[in-house]
């Protein structure tokens, strides 16, 4: 249930709150796990593909997006750009930057751990240090 409503608020990508995603934003503090890759960036929609399943809410599938990434708070990225993927029924704003924890799941895709608005009156902040325990697995079923 707690996923379900954490996808209703990224798919309200309209409105100016920020999204409650990561473990740990009670705290300010961003928590991540130490293999994620942290970044800040702009996000725009380059795929969708629907999921029909019985477990499943209706009008919701996989997305594919493009995130042009303006800083890196943790880990490597391998560029300028990152190309993730999430489950929801909903897109990013593309007017505003995002802080996002992904992870490589399998076949080496990227997969959001979590997800905020970056305000200009919070900065991210990231954890110490990184969990060297998983977090979870990203949003939505397996993949």
């Amino acid at each position: 249930m707690k996923i379900a409503i954490l996808l209703a608020a990224l798919a309200s990508g309209a409105s100016a709150a920020p999204l409650p995603a990561w473990p740990g934003a009670a705290s300010g503090f961003i928590r991540y796990g130490c293999g994620d890759l942290v970044v800040v960036g702009r996000i725009e929609t380059i795929g969708y593909a629907d999921v029909e399943e019985e477990e499943e809410l209706p009008f919701r599938g996989w997305t594919v997006a493009r995130v042009d990434i303006s800083k890196v708070l943790a880990g490597t990225a391998e560029g300028e750009a990152l190309t993730i993927e999430y489950f929801g029924h909903g897109e990013f704003r593309t007017d505003r930057d995002f802080v996002l924890v992904v992870y490589r799941g399998a076949g080496g895709r990227y997969l959001i751990r979590s997800a905020d608005l970056v305000e200009e009156s919070r900065p991210p902040r990231l954890a110490p240090a990184c969990e060297p325990r998983p977090l979870g697995r990203a949003w939505g079923p397996a993949r």
